[in-house]
């Protein structure tokens, strides 16, 4: 009988249990922080496109108060096309001028509630000056 020499044991090539264990953890931690990244991402755009739209309206408001002719109301409410909650309020603003000009500033809030828990009321402050012209000579003609 002939002996065959004897083969060479070779190491085999591959991974390890453990390798391949630590290597797939590694891979999810990394998932991980990948997905909450952009879930916190997507949160802070979402919230911005909230509040954009609420600042958008409030100013929209604002420049339909403006076309207004004066006195304008002290207070009015309501709702936008896109379902959000408005409130404005005027109020004449205490300046040093003469009474009887026909000039007088108001301050004007405008309040927008965009029902979302990520973003907050957006209020809207301006000072604005009204042609109170025309209410002059309606109380002349009132009073005529």
């Amino acid at each position: 009988m002939t002996r065959r020499p004897p083969t060479k044991i070779r190491p085999q090539a591959g991974f390890t249990l453990l390798e391949v264990l630590v290597a797939f953890v590694i891979f999810v931690l990394s998932v991980g922080a990948l997905y909450e990244s952009f879930s916190g991402s997507l949160r802070r755009t979402l919230k911005a496109e909230v509040e954009e739209r609420a600042w958008l309206s409030a100013q929209s408001l604002l420049a339909e108060i403006r076309v207004r002719p004066a006195p304008w109301p002290a207070e009015e409410e309501g709702k936008t096309s896109a379902g959000l909650d408005w409130k404005f309020s005027t109020a004449p603003y205490p300046t040093s001028n003469n009474p009887s000009s026909l000039w007088q500033a108001y301050q004007v809030v405008i309040e927008v509630h965009p029902h979302s828990k990520q973003a907050g009321t957006v209020v809207l402050r301006s000072i604005e000056l009204v042609d109170v012209s025309n209410v002059a000579r309606q109380a002349q003609a009132a009073a005529q």
